[in-house]
């Protein structure tokens, strides 16, 4: 051992992690501890001991004490990370990777030691220094010298996770401390984005794989944790407006940086972040026209995303935008990604090849090879039977005018490749019987008559045609990439935050009370705009026999899934409707295992259940909603189930809209998995039972035999092996849940309230009655999942969803009550008689549950049945 390691273990001797701390002994250990740092010592277990020392002991008990002057401040960062003034490059990375994960563990064990705030406040301000400008650059500039670039790049990114685990989520209940708060994701990973993308200029010069690779892994970790629309953006804007000073091999480092982003990335999400930004570029425009604005962005944005050499890159950017879902990017972006495309692969001067004045620039060969395949693959899935008749509006719309984009830019000869499919495509469409649907099947076969007759005997339908149809038309005759335009010197680059919605975007609440205007105000002005010659007469009495409506009478009921698609698209219509949803769950129970209709009409009937027009006064309305959904679960799990746990979590549904999913969801659960007779108990209530009835109900689930289906015929004579085996197979009972329990309807709900917890956590928890349900559904599947080879990892979700709850302040006693159930439910039915599987499995997750249950039983605002519960659980547990 050397002297110096001597001296650290000697400045630690006196000091005990249980004793009082004397704050002058603190400040002298830290101060010569801060004269003893070398390369030889930091390498030695006694440094790190001393730095935990400091985190773990003088900070909790010192709290302010230390940190209240200057001379304090400086000699806790030297420990930590170095003085920039006395300290090489080198030794303040070694004391970083040295001093991080002892700081993160600080982090997460001040929230199980309910260390106080002005604590964390400090472990809080320590770290925001590892993540400056300043430390990001020394990161990447050594990065040759970080002992393992992926674990370092994990720290770094974990940091806004164990800092709200820390505090306890506190700042995301106040607005005004949401928007101070560095460490939040929505200020966080925009400023590290940045901080990485301004050290793109270094590595042009030094041209380091090391620190490439560096910068590889920080933006894998950003994207993967879900941020690429919020960082993204960042990276674009800083690359777009850097590149024109930069050094040559400026470009090349960032096509490389996204070619090695696939290795852990899909590119979809990749491409995704893209199209937001080229969208949210293309809005900031004011004033210029479109193609000018489409020319632009392309032409200042292209040099960053590809390079003529990455044909598959762009081909699969392309295919990405033109087939991507509707909605998610406007005509304008498809516009500007084509046009990205095209430039990307080459232009030429019309005037150097004395072409079309009209046009400014001709496609060279790759990038005419480009359009063409594009083309094929969208006029495949334009000509789809299936396509043509399942598909949305907006899907068809999204589709079509990709497709005409394409012909804007195609050759003749491409243009009469395509001719024979689109000829075949329009008779399709032509037979849906849907006007909208038809003109646009018209406006691309008179689109390719007129390119390639050149105004001579051109195919008219003779059609009017919406003004929005007929702009839509002209996108097959003016390429936006190829005009001859003035364009912008100058792109518009976007802000940092630009993520962050305005007040006109911000999410709605839908739930929320809409006031329009004062009431006297209202009155006020419908009485001055009241006509004086409009004289008020008494209206005829309502007819008593209303009801026997004889229009009512001449409906039939659906017979077939399409039939019912149309009667629930009817909103105008309140008695189609109303015949439409008192049939539809017979009708899609008598589809379930015949053919492939249920799946095929499953996204459209979940859209038209879920957002049934709730304005008619239909009897019994959402129990018969909650029942055909519940039915179309059944008919079509892996579809409709994870189709609508997304709208769960989508910003326009509504609360009571998302309990009828989620009881919907759990009647579907018990139906496949053969308790039939708790399938069919009343979905009309929307709170759960009581504690001891939920309670019973668990024991008689895992007790109750399922009920067998009745023999069509008896047997009046039978051979007792015959009858051992009747006997037997009468005991086996399939479970039509399994293979679905997991894929289909847990892991959906769990994955949507992880990323839920991201952004939207407060707004959700501000629905107790919301999240006990969305609790109770999980105990559900997890009940009817315990024969199925989905328990074990089932069980596990559950584990880790139940105890990362339990830092929640807002957790009411109602949500404690639904964990207990689920904790029960593991104990007494998933696992019974199996305790040593239990234990061997899942032993932290038993220990952490036991803990928080002995932490909550003596907390008074839990009932006696509630604290009974626990006891009993706590007792279970002990026992195991």
């Amino acid at each position: 051992m050397s002297p110096t390691t001597d001296a650290i273990a000697d400045l630690d001797a006196p000091f005990s992690p249980n004793a009082s701390v004397d704050i002058e002994m603190a400040r002298k250990c830290i101060k010569k501890g801060v004269g003893l740092v070398s390369l030889a010592t930091i390498r030695q277990p006694s440094w790190k001991r001393h730095v935990w020392l400091i985190l773990a002991t003088f900070l909790p008990q010192c709290g302010l004490t230390l940190t209240t002057t200057d001379h304090d401040q400086a000699a806790l960062h030297a420990t930590l990370m170095g003085s920039v003034s006395t300290c090489s490059d080198e030794l303040r990375l070694a004391l970083i990777q040295a001093s991080l994960p002892t700081l993160l563990e600080c982090c997460q064990l001040a929230t199980d030691n309910h260390v106080s705030h002005d604590v964390l406040d400090t472990y809080a301000d320590l770290l925001k220094q590892y993540v400056t400008d300043g430390s990001i650059a020394l990161y990447i500039k050594y990065a040759h010298a970080i002992t393992d670039c992926a674990f370092f790049s994990t720290m770094l990114c974990s940091l806004p996770a164990k800092l709200a685990n820390a505090f306890g989520l506190r700042h995301l209940s106040d607005l005004d401390s949401k928007r101070s708060t560095w460490y939040l994701d929505s200020h966080f990973y925009p400023a590290l984005a940045r901080s990485i993308a301004n050290q793109m200029k270094m590595l042009a010069t030094s041209s380091q794989q090391d620190s490439l690779n560096m910068v590889t892994e920080l933006v894998q970790k950003i994207l993967r944790q879900g941020y690429e629309n919020t960082c993204m953006p960042v990276l674009l804007s800083v690359a777009i407006t850097d590149y024109p000073s930069a050094p040559a091999s400026y470009l090349s480092l960032w096509h490389r940086l996204w070619v090695d982003l696939d290795r852990s990335v899909h590119k979809d999400k990749r491409f995704a972040s893209w199209m937001r930004y080229l969208s949210q570029t293309i809005a900031s425009y004011q004033g210029n026209s479109i193609p000018t604005t489409v020319q632009t962005v392309a032409s200042h944005t292209y040099p960053v995303l590809f390079d003529n050499s990455m044909n598959s890159q762009i081909q699969d950017f392309l295919l990405y935008a033109l087939m991507s879902k509707p909605g998610q990017s406007s005509t304008e972006t498809l516009r500007t990604a084509v046009a990205i495309g095209v430039h990307a692969l080459g232009l030429t001067a019309a005037s150097d090849i004395g072409r079309d004045s009209t046009r400014g620039w001709e496609m060279t060969e790759p990038a005419s090879a480009l359009i063409g395949k594009c083309a094929d693959k969208v006029l495949e899935l334009w000509v789809d039977p299936v396509f043509i008749h399942h598909s949305s509006d907006g899907e068809r719309i999204y589709l079509t005018t990709g497709l005409l984009i394409l012909m804007g830019y195609a050759n003749p000869d491409t243009l009469v490749d395509m001719e024979g499919s689109i000829r075949n495509g329009v008779t399709r469409w032509l037979k849906t019987a849907d006007a909208s649907t038809a003109k646009l099947a018209m406006i691309v076969a008179e689109s390719i008559s007129e390119r390639l007759s050149n105004g001579e005997d051109t195919l008219d339908f003779g059609v009017d045609m919406e003004e929005n149809l007929l702009s839509l038309k002209r996108l097959a005759f003016e390429p936006d990439g190829l005009l001859q335009v003035d364009l912008d010197v100058t792109m518009a680059v976007l802000e940092e935050h630009l993520d962050e919605p305005s007040e006109s975007e911000e999410e709605l609440d839908p739930d929320a009370m809409m006031v329009l205007e004062d009431e006297e105000d209202m009155m006020s002005t419908s009485q001055d705009e009241e006509d004086p010659e409009l004289v008020p007469y008494a209206m005829d009495d309502e007819s008593e026999d209303e009801d026997n409506d004889p229009k009512k009478k001449r409906i039939r009921a659906p017979a077939y899934l399409s039939e019912l698609s149309q009667y629930l698209k009817d909103q105008e219509d309140p008695v189609k409707l109303e015949v439409g949803l008192k049939a539809a769950a017979a009708v899609i129970q008598q589809k379930r295992g015949f053919g492939t209709e249920a799946d095929e009409w499953a996204p459209v009937l979940v859209q038209r259940l879920i957002y049934f027009p709730e304005s008619y006064d239909i009897k019994d309305f959402r129990q018969l909603q909650t029942q055909a959904l519940a039915a179309l679960f059944v008919a079509s799990p892996n579809i409709a189930a994870p189709r609508s746990i997304e709208e769960i979590f989508s910003k326009n549904t509504s609360v009571q809209q998302r309990m009828t999913i989620l009881r919907s969801l759990s009647i579907a659960a018990l139906e496949l998995s053969g308790w039939d007779q708790i399938a069919k108990s009343s979905p009309s209530d929307v709170a759960p039972l009581p504690v001891e009835d939920q309670k019973n109900m668990l024991e008689d689930w895992s007790t109750t035999s399922l009920v067998k289906q009745k023999s069509p015929a008896k047997v009046l004579f039978k051979s007792s092996r015959m009858a051992a085996e009747q006997q037997r197979q009468q005991k086996i009972q399939r479970n039509n849940l399994a293979g679905v329990a997991g894929r289909s309807f847990f892991f959906p709900l769990v994955t949507g309230w992880w990323d839920a917890t991201q952004s939207r956590l407060g707004w959700f928890m501000d629905f107790p009655m919301l999240v006990e349900q969305f609790i109770m559904t999980l105990n559900v599947i997890m009940q009817c999942a315990s024969n199925t080879t989905d328990k074990r990892r089932i069980v596990q979700e559950y584990f880790e969803l139940a105890l990362s709850m339990r830092y929640i302040p807002q957790l009411s006693p109602r949500m404690v009550r639904a964990l207990l159930l689920g904790i029960h439910t593991i104990l007494q039915v998933c696992y019974k008689n199996q305790s040593t599987l239990l234990l061997s499995d899942y032993s932290t997750s038993l220990m952490a549950t036991r803990d928080w249950l002995e932490e909550l039983i003596d907390k008074p605002e839990f009932s006696k049945d509630l604290q009974g519960l626990m006891l009993a659980l706590v007792a279970a547990l002990s026992n195991l």
